[in-house]
């Protein structure tokens, strides 16, 4: 995590800086409650993605937080603004205090999941999935092939930043 503003986000930026974040990259809450217990007071701050979230639902935030912990809610959020602004606006009032939205919404959908997620909850934009080649962003986008993966990370990191999320 790297605030891109911490002067416009000083609470943000001061806790986020050196927690490390764990993921629970597991098929079910059995398994990712197994770990945090595990961890115990090593690690207070998970990251809940699709595959954990789609399985244990939100249940598994409500779990996390009620073992003090810290959440980071990875599931990518890209649609119209108004859903995508509901669908942050939920993520925050289960308690998470990180979630992730695509760079590629736009400008408006990334302006919106930061007003929906409220003073203690971070936006962060992912830019280009990193699984990606320049050639399968050119398809996908219509672009031309041989697209810059590094120029196009950067073009999107600079929307993602003047939209005011808390980091990419």
């Amino acid at each position: 995590f790297r605030c891109t503003d911490p002067e416009r986000h000083p609470r943000v930026a001061h806790r986020m800086s050196t927690i490390p974040i764990v993921p629970l990259d597991v098929p079910s809450a059995v398994d990712a409650l197994e770990l945090v217990e595990h961890l115990g007071d090593r690690c207070r701050f998970y990251k809940v993605g699709s595959e954990l979230f789609t399985a244990a639902g939100p249940g598994i935030i409500r779990e996390l937080r009620a073992r003090s912990c810290d959440v980071f809610l990875d599931l990518k959020f890209h649609d119209i603004p108004n859903t995508a602004a509901g669908g942050v606006r939920n993520a925050a009032a289960l308690g998470a205090k990180l979630v992730t939205v695509h760079a590629t919404g736009g400008r408006k959908m990334m302006e919106a999941a930061v007003a929906a997620a409220g003073p203690d909850c971070g936006v962060l934009a992912v830019t280009v999935l990193t699984s990606m080649t320049g050639a399968e962003i050119g398809e996908s986008w219509g672009r031309p092939t041989g697209l810059d993966v590094a120029a196009e990370v950067m073009r999107l990191a600079e929307l993602a930043n003047a939209s005011g999320v808390h980091g990419i």
